[in-house]
This record gives C-alpha cells, structure tokens and sequence, in this order.
C-alpha cells in the first residue's frame, strides 16, 4: 500500500469532517497530509511484516492517521444547524456554508473547551444545548 492511498483517504477525511483544519493550516495543508501519510505508509508496511493481514492493516493505519480527529466540531456544529437553524444557511453556496459553519467553530469554542472534547467523547445532551444558546445569541444580537 503506497503513501498516495493514505494521503487521499486521509485528505477526504479532514475536508469532509474538519475542513476548520484545512483552512487553518492554509498553505501548510499538503505539509500536513503528506505527514501523516507517511507515518501511515510506514506503519503499514511494519504490521504487514509482523504477519498482519494487509486488510487488517489498513484499517489499524487509517484508525491510527485519525487518532485525535474522531470528534468533529465541524459535525456536530453542521447537526444543529441543520436541526435548529436550517433558515440561516438554507439559502448559502456550499462554500459560503463551510464558511460560516467554520465561524461558528471559533464562536462556540468555549463551550467545547468546557466539556473536554477528545476522541473517546460520548454524547452529551448538555453540550448540545449550550450551543444551541451560544449559537442562538450568536445569530439573534
């Protein structure tokens, strides 16, 4: 399995589950994606091997390239908008769309710092309706 698999799989992942990151790492993105893809392809090639099944193996790599990503901010904004406040972007370019959904990222950080967002989190009724209100105060001042 080559670095090229690994990059695209990884590319699609982080464009379709945090393109915050995307646009935050700007230029360095490519940087980003071949490093991970590298990693990747390494530690492939090491389980392979150690005698695991190459099936197997990719999904351990893919599993490991995501470590620290499972939980998307990007998501689970994007859930309440389209639940609660669908009017707002009913109307947006999907560009504009990621756009604003990645604004509300950095609004409603806070109120993800306060709940320890990490890959082993599990749903909490609290955390969506604190953004729901800091979306909501957002949207309404």
């Amino acid at each position: 399995m080559d670095e090229g698999f690994f990059a695209e799989t990884f590319r699609r992942f982080i464009i379709e589950n945090h393109p915050d990151i995307f646009v935050q790492l700007g230029d360095d993105f490519g940087n980003y994606i071949k490093g991970r893809a590298d990693t990747a392809a390494g530690n492939y090639e090491n389980l392979v091997k150690s005698g695991v099944e190459p099936g197997f193996a990719v999904e351990e790599v893919i599993t490991l390239m995501k470590e620290g990503l499972l939980f998307s901010k990007y998501n689970e904004i994007q859930s309440i908008i389209e639940e609660y406040f669908f009017d707002v972007v009913e109307n947006l370019s999907e560009r504009d769309r990621t756009d604003f959904l990645i604004k509300l990222i950095s609004i409603c950080e806070d109120t993800f710092n306060k709940y320890g967002i990490s890959d082993d989190y599990s749903y909490n009724d609290s955390l969506t309706t604190e953004l729901i209100g800091t979306i909501a105060f957002f949207l309404h001042r």
